[in-house]
């Protein structure tokens, strides 16, 4: 039978005693390692927001994406039907004509390949 020890007014075998504090212990440095490995790990470099000149094509146009006027406003537009007399609109209708576009740029989230992408070289 092992020995017994005291803790309190509790009496434990002796390996539980000593093996309960290295559990602890272990935990507690896994934990730390886990951390330390997480801060220092390197993380992925941000997608570079490429604004392009003059108005977007489609299919880029037909995905909401976000422009910026000839008055240096920012707005996110979508392309109207061909039967349309203004361009782009709004999410709050507001309609825009594609002269007023200076440049756009599409969302970082967005499913289509960068129009350069798409350019020979």
């Amino acid at each position: 039978m092992s020995e017994l020890i005291w803790v309190g007014n509790t009496l434990y075998p002796r390996w539980f005693v000593f093996s309960v504090p290295l559990a602890v212990l272990l935990s507690v440095a896994l934990l730390a390692v886990f951390l330390l490995r997480k801060r220092i790990s390197p993380r992925p470099a941000p997608t570079p927001l490429v604004w392009h000149d003059g108005v977007p094509p489609k299919p880029w146009a037909s995905e909401w994406f976000i422009a910026r006027t000839k008055h240096n406003d920012r707005v996110v537009l979508t392309a109207l039907p061909e039967e349309y007399t203004y361009d782009f609109k709004t999410a709050d209708d507001t309609y825009i004509k594609a002269d007023q576009i200076k440049q756009w740029m599409q969302f970082p989230d967005s499913q289509f390949i960068a129009p350069d992408a798409l350019k020979r070289k």
